[in-house]
């Protein structure tokens, strides 16, 4: 009775104590959906009485940190792969899979500010795993959200040569080179392979005392893949504010992201052509948006319009105004804040029917799904949210409310308190 007592005591003490939270991530300005998210929980974090810290690159966006003197160096990898040298390679090669440097500097930080948990977010070629044994030295419990399948899939995302591939499934790494899977270069493809390789064989990932998985699909992936052994947790990712819905719409439709090859934008540009030229606006940059346009030209399409990459003010703008949403991705997202946030925002998603999308939309409850790369399917759900905008608006509703049940911030922060809790009871 007595020793229950002091260990439900011990417990409550342990909830309440304010912690001192070190957050690593290779960036340290608004570049992505880790980044999003790391600055998202520290905000968080510091809402509730809980200091933050801060292990990240340099960069010339970076943010102001306190821990910046401790930071690794900025390294433009683009820019270093442009000019193919035997030197560049080997600054490549020492960099991106094993970084010395950075072991070095995370100790010096550790020992300035005595941590009491550290959170990996994304830190693979420019931090590196190599500070996860440095971290465990000094006695110091991690935990890794995992935003990616970067630990099991060299390439990261399971996309190869314009299909889903997963012929590492057995720690077959070198099949990321044979298949050239990273963009499309044999040199990139096996030094990706070599990567995984080196952390597989030092088993960097035994130190880790939590995973957090964004999505139940990413979770199952990597247990699929063998990782049994681990602690993987779903959380799903949340935000910081709702904000007020804004039902119905303009009679347009919206894609917002990335223009890559993997986001499936050629599919919804042919099923914009099959659903009779509709109202829509892309707004994004990328590496596909010349051909993107050439496309649309030779379709013939009218009423689309590239905004190309617009601040937050207009984005929110277009999202507010809009009738409806495509997310048409080729590859396995995982938990997109693109979608997270046009849930929140009322408005009905068309997505691909694989990956962690189908945990956020429910077909003809809160969105519509599709196969992918099917521009039939998509140029039918196009017409069915065109044609019906009432349909909608119901469906825009459920969406709503699936994202105040599910998206908010105190959700989150009762989920990472309780396994931050429990992997410092368990030092």
């Amino acid at each position: 009775m007595g020793t229950t007592s002091i260990c439900n005591a011990d417990a409550v003490a342990l909830y309440f104590r304010a912690m001192r939270v070190l957050i690593c991530n290779s960036f340290f300005y608004r570049r992505g959906g880790a980044e999003t998210y790391a600055f998202a929980l520290a905000e968080l974090l510091r809402s509730h009485g809980h200091e933050v810290l801060f292990f990240a690159m340099q960069h010339p966006e970076n943010l102001q940190s306190d821990q910046q003197q401790f930071f690794v160096d900025y390294i433009d990898y683009p820019t270093i792969n442009s000019n193919k040298t035997l030197s560049n390679s080997l600054t490549v090669l020492r960099r991106s899979i094993w970084y010395s440097e950075a072991r070095r500097r995370i100790s010096r930080l550790i020992e300035a500010e005595r941590p009491d948990i550290v959170h990996l977010q994304n830190i693979h070629a420019h931090i590196t795993p190599s500070i996860i044994p440095e971290i465990r030295r000094s006695g110091i419990p991690i935990v890794w959200t995992l935003h990616d399948f970067k630990l099991i899939c060299p390439e990261n995302s399971f996309y190869s040569i314009d299909r889903i591939c997963e012929e590492c499934r057995g720690g077959r790494f070198y099949r990321c080179a044979v298949n050239r899977c990273k963009k499309k270069s044999l040199g990139a493809s096996t030094m990706a392979a070599l990567e995984a390789y080196t952390h597989t064989a030092l088993n960097v990932c035994r130190h880790v005392d939590r995973f957090i998985s964004p999505s139940i699909f990413l979770k199952e992936k990597f247990e699929e893949f063998g990782w049994t052994q681990s602690r993987i947790e779903f959380v799903r990712n949340f935000l910081p504010d709702l904000g007020e819905p804004h039902l119905g719409g303009r009679g347009y439709g919206v894609f917002t992201g990335m223009l890559r090859e993997v986001k499936g934008l050629a599919t919804l540009l042919d099923a914009l052509k099959k659903a009779g030229d509709p109202r829509f606006y892309i707004a994004g940059d990328g590496s596909m948006r010349d051909l993107l346009n050439q496309q649309a030209k030779t379709l013939g399409l009218r009423n689309l319009e590239f905004l190309g990459h617009l601040d937050k003010t207009r984005l929110s703008k277009l999202v507010k105004d809009a009738e409806y949403a495509v997310v048409p991705s080729e590859w396995f997202e995982n938990c997109p804040y693109a979608v997270l946030e046009l849930m929140a925002a009322g408005k009905p998603v068309i997505v691909s029917n694989h990956g962690g999308l189908t945990e956020l939309i429910e077909h003809q409850r809160t969105g519509l799904l599709f196969e992918p790369k099917n521009s039939d399917q998509l140029a039918e759900a196009i017409r069915t949210l065109v044609d019906d905008p009432e349909m909608g608006r119901r469906l825009g509703s459920a969406a709503r409310q699936t994202a105040e049940k599910e998206f908010g911030p105190e959700r989150h922060y009762e989920s990472v308190r309780r396994i931050y809790d429990d992997v410092l009871s368990s030092e």
